[in-house]
């Protein structure tokens, strides 16, 4: 996958669903939780939290499923 745009501007779209709740991190997972909490546009690593936008970008494009009549099929 190819990011475009800016990577800082990217990451910090995320802020907002954090904060709402609708993005949940593993508690058990404390290197990329750290990576994700201490973003910062001059922080040495950054593919924690600029994972994180392209997973959501992922599952964003996806289509709700559509559903058929079953008489339909057959």
């Amino acid at each position: 996958m190819h990011s475009k745009g800016q990577k800082h501007e990217r990451i910090i779209s995320l802020e907002l669903e954090v904060k709402k709740g609708h993005i949940l991190f593993n508690a058990d997972d404390l290197r990329y939780n750290h990576q994700v909490k201490d973003y910062n546009r001059d922080c040495t690593y950054d593919d924690a939290p600029d994972s994180l936008y392209g997973t959501v970008q992922l599952i964003q494009s996806v289509k709700s499923p559509k559903f058929y009549d079953r008489s339909l099929l057959f």
